[in-house]
C-alpha cells in the first residue's frame, strides 16, 4: 500500500508500516507526504528505500537530509505511530529562469495515472514556464505535464497525457473556497487541475 501510518521516524528518515512488502529501492525518487498525526504537513523526497527495515531516508527539495514543511508546524524529530504517510510519484519543476523559491506539489494518481496535480507552493521569482519532471521508478508511460506562470509563481498545471503504472495512492482530499487557498503564505497554494486527455 502506498498509504498507511509509520512505526517510528526521525527528522531525516521513517520507517514504514510493518506490513510494507516492497524491496530495496522500490520508492527511491518518489515523493513522500505526511497527512495527519505527528508530522502532519512535512514532505520529502525518498532518497534510499531498505526493505529489510523499512526505513525510508528522506530529503528535501534542494537535496539536504530532512523535510520540508508546509502549514503551520515545525518539523518533528519523532515520528510515531500516529503518523500517517502517502508516497506518490514526486513532482519536480526546473528550469524558468532564476526562481527565488522553487515550487512544490504533489500528484493524485487515479487508476495507476497521473490525474491531478495539487499546488502547494507557487514558488516565486520565475520568468518563463519551467519544466516538469515526475519521477517513478515504476512507471512504464511517462506522464507529459505543462506549467504555465503569472506574476513569477506556478499559476497552473495541465496533464497532456497521464502515462501508465504509476504507484497508486489510495487516498484523496478536497479542497473547497476560491480558486486560491491559503497554505501557509500567500505563496503556498493549492489548486487541483483536471487532466486535459
Amino acid at each position: 500500500t502506498t498509504a498507511s501510518n509509520a512505526q517510528t521516524g526521525t527528522a531525516t528518515a521513517i520507517t514504514l508500516a510493518l506490513s510494507e512488502t516492497n524491496t530495496d529501492d522500490y520508492y527511491n525518487g518518489m515523493r513522500i507526504t505526511i497527512v495527519d498525526g505527528t508530522g502532519w504537513g512535512q514532505t520529502g523526497i525518498i532518497s534510499d528505500y531498505t526493505g529489510s527495515t523499512r526505513v525510508a531516508t528522506i530529503v528535501n527539495e534542494a537535496g539536504s537530509p530532512g523535510w520540508d514543511v508546509y502549514g503551520p508546524n515545525a518539523v518533528e524529530a519523532a515520528l510515531d505511530t500516529s503518523t500517517k504517510y502517502e508516497i506518490e510519484p514526486r513532482v519536480e519543476f526546473t528550469g524558468g529562469g532564476t526562481p527565488t523559491r522553487t515550487a512544490l506539489a504533489r500528484a493524485k494518481v487515479t487508476s495507476s495515472k497521473i490525474e491531478k496535480i495539487f499546488i502547494l507552493d507557487g514558488g516565486e521569482g520565475y520568468s518563463s514556464a519551467p519544466a516538469l519532471t515526475i519521477t517513478d521508478p515504476n512507471s512504464t508511460v511517462t506522464a507529459n505535464l505543462t506549467a504555465f506562470i503569472g506574476d513569477g509563481v506556478i499559476s497552473q498545471t495541465t496533464v497532456a497525457s497521464a502515462g501508465t503504472n504509476y504507484v497508486q495512492n489510495t487516498t484523496s482530499g478536497t479542497v473547497t473556497g476560491p480558486a486560491t487557498s491559503k497554505i501557509r503564505s500567500t505563496a503556498s497554494i493549492i489548486r487541483s487541475i483536471t487532466r486535459l486527455a
